[in-house]
């Protein structure tokens, strides 16, 4: 993972330190990982799946969430990406999953070109969506409470509140994960109340001790904006 960074105009390192294989159980209550080895046994393509429940179509199903799809540099083009997806096609039934899902950077189009083409005998990916992530910087935010809402963070100080909420929303959303509160104790929750009743909810999950981003490299006019993070 760290000797094939993501991105152009901005280059991601994605890594799990300490363990990679411990940072995939927070992940999914299963797992599965797939490699490829060249002629040396050297690690030259991996890939994981996660198994997740989301909601598609106000349905919860089990979906085999894809990532750390990765080929190292000096062995791209050679089909490997092609053969692991197709890989997939095989063991669906063993993995139980109803449909596979993955996310991407708009600019690595040469992943976008594999996984979307149609081929005979293939899995058949999609676009469904855009995910955006917005950069938040303290230094510069300043956080405006306005009535009649009440802001408050909290950790099971209303889990039954929160139970509601969540049951009520998340399956609004397509492919929107299915969120039980008394999975995730270590997490923090952002509460939005309006006459006492929860209208609004944000999660905190600080998941820098199994999984980190490092930014490897950028373009000049990324650069340019650096000062204000």
């Amino acid at each position: 993972l760290e000797s094939n960074p993501l991105g152009n105009k901005l280059q991601l390192i994605y890594t799990a330190r300490p363990s990679y294989f411990e940072a995939q159980k927070h992940l999914g209550k299963r797992f599965f990982v797939l490699g490829a080895r060249d002629e040396h046994g050297k690690l030259v393509g991996i890939g994981t799946i996660c198994v997740q429940k989301r909601y598609v179509q106000k349905k919860l199903l089990n979906i085999g969430y894809l990532s750390h799809m990765r080929v190292d540099r000096n062995h791209r083009g050679r089909g490997i990406a092609s053969m692991g997806i197709n890989h997939l096609r095989k063991i669906r039934k063993h993995l139980g999953v109803d449909l596979f899902m993955t996310s991407l950077l708009l600019d690595n189009k040469k992943a976008v070109s594999i996984l979307t083409k149609k081929r005979k005998n293939y899995p058949n990916l999609f676009p469904v969506g855009d995910i955006y992530t917005k950069l938040i910087s303290l230094r510069w935010y300043n956080p405006v409470t306005s009535p009649p809402y009440a802001i408050s963070v909290q950790k099971y100080l209303d889990i039954k509140g929160i139970r509601t909420f969540l049951e009520k929303h998340q399956k609004e959303k397509n492919f929107f994960p299915y969120l039980d509160i008394l999975d995730h104790d270590n997490k923090t929750y952002v509460i939005a109340k309006k006459e006492e009743k929860i209208v609004g909810l944000l999660s905190l999950w600080d998941q820098s001790h199994f999984k980190q981003v490092i930014i490897n490299n950028y373009t000049l006019s990324i650069s340019l904006w650096r000062f204000l993070f």
